[in-house]
């Protein structure tokens, strides 16, 4: 029989400060500039948004930021409550 595993004090992992990255922050910076950009594959040619450091697709490093249109379709979304 599995027994569920709880943690009822803070787990160790809030005690970390992540950051978003080189390609993240400069992703960011841009946001909060009023452009709206996306990281891009050097290989394959696909954007990512939010970008990502490696083209899930075909694993090359994404470096690259591309300013795309304000229009597009969102394909899905999650909603984070706190």
């Amino acid at each position: 029989m599995r027994r569920i595993k709880y943690f009822p004090e803070v787990m160790e992992i809030e005690a970390y400060v992540y950051t978003a990255g080189p390609i993240g922050t400069r992703w960011l910076e841009a946001l909060r500039a009023g452009r709206l950009t996306a990281a891009y594959c050097p290989k394959c040619g696909r954007l990512f948004m939010p970008p990502k450091m490696y083209c899930p697709y075909d694993f090359e490093e994404v470096k690259e930021l591309r300013e795309v249109e304000p229009v597009g379709v969102v394909e899905t979304y999650t909603v984070v409550e706190r």
